[in-house]
């Protein structure tokens, strides 16, 4: 379980929707489900367990960013100092693609994470927290617990 998949996770339980989300304007129906009521104490706390994630996120960006252009250069440099050997200059390329090729596979799954965490807190801070909490459990449920 990841650091966003727990965060929601622990807001969800929190306010007793891990288990159900209830949709429409009839709230008579919610009184027999075992939930509290969602406060505004509770999305500011996934916002700052949010805000936490996005920090942290970033930085690994920037060194993934880093890594992957240095890596590009070092793989140019190769490329003209063994221009002559094509064997070695094979072997250094393929070696250098499947790098690239990993980084950026991760560098893809940081950046949907980063995208979830900015879309959930522009929902936290402008929706009321009945409806941002309905929201957040249908990002959970689809998006979040699948990957």
């Amino acid at each position: 379980m990841n650091k966003l998949e727990k965060a929601f996770s622990t807001y969800l339980q929190d306010i007793g929707y891990l288990d159900f989300v209830y949709l429409g304007d009839d709230k008579d129906d919610i009184k027999d489900k075992d939930v509290n009521p969602v406060t505004e104490k509770e999305s500011q706390s996934l916002i700052n367990n949010l805000s936490k994630s996005q920090e942290q996120n970033n930085s690994i960006v920037t060194i993934i960013l880093i890594m992957l252009c240095i890596l590009f250069t070092v793989g140019i440099f190769f490329v003209f100092y063994y221009r002559d050997d094509p064997v070695t200059l094979c072997t250094i390329f393929g070696g250098n693609f499947f790098a690239l090729l990993g980084i950026v596979s991760k560098l893809k799954k940081i950046w949907t994470e980063k995208v979830i965490i900015e879309y959930s807190q522009s929902i936290l801070k402008d929706l009321k927290p009945e409806e941002a909490a309905k929201v957040m459990m249908t990002l959970y449920t689809n998006i979040i617990r699948k990957n």
